[in-house]
């Protein structure tokens, strides 16, 4: 495990995501019925990637469902998390604080914990939300090139070219990236918080949305970093 605490046994995404097929079948918190029809919605198609990121994204679904399904419940993941906020040594703009935890990248901060207290207050008003749907046809792949991640013209024209696909399908879209960890939690908290002015909050309103149904999640691997394109739609 990568030092994560939790309040019971996690799968060990970092092993699973180098190739144990047998780990990636476990649904963290599923049924074993739900788990097999995840398996096969999950399992990517492409043959540009060596490495299958089932488990990951599996975990990362639930996560966000577990959030969605009882916002209040979800506030005690937050307040866990806090502990490794840290003042930056050498803040920069829109950069005064850090998240860092051991062996997992380190996520710069605007506000720091003044966010999370933030974002705990709102989940304890706020009402329990369907799950979402994993969605294969939603899936947008991530570069191979770590480089083009971030980039907005690489980011809008996959975008774009997805809905154009979708249009006659689903109703509304939406879309963020994430770049971090695959710890489902981690990745979770940070993204629900949102204290990034990158994202200003979307991340944030997409994940507790009441419109969007459906979800699907692009993922990919260099060294700790993962990035996940995630697209919303209804």
């Amino acid at each position: 495990m990568l030092g994560i605490e939790n309040e019971k046994p996690e799968m060990d995404y970092e092993s699973v995501v180098e190739g144990s097929r047998d780990k990636g079948s476990r649904v963290e918190g599923g049924s074993k019925s739900g788990s097999k029809k995840l398996t096969k919605n999950f399992k990517k198609k492409s043959n540009s990637f060596k490495i299958t990121f089932l488990a990951v994204i599996e975990g990362i679904v639930n996560e966000f469902n577990l959030l969605r399904s009882d916002p209040n419940g979800y506030v005690p993941k937050i307040e866990e998390l806090i502990k490794y906020i840290q003042p930056n040594p050498e803040p920069k703009k829109n950069q005064n604080f850090i998240y860092s935890q051991e062996k997992l990248p380190k996520t710069m901060l605007l506000n720091g914990e003044v966010a999370f207290r933030d974002m705990i207050n709102i989940l304890k008003v706020t009402a329990p939300l369907p799950s979402f749907e994993f969605k294969q046809d939603l899936v947008i792949e991530v570069p191979e090139n770590s480089k083009e991640w971030f980039n907005k013209d690489v980011i809008n024209t996959l975008f774009n070219k997805k809905k154009e696909e979708l249009r006659d399908k689903y109703q509304s879209f939406s879309f963020h990236y994430d770049i971090g960890t695959c710890i489902p939690n981690v990745s979770t908290v940070l993204q629900v918080v949102d204290d990034n002015v990158g994202f200003s909050g979307s991340r944030r309103h997409n994940l507790l949305s009441e419109t969007f149904k459906y979800i699907g999640i692009g993922c990919a691997k260099e060294k700790t970093k993962y990035c996940f394109y995630i697209v919303f739609a209804n």
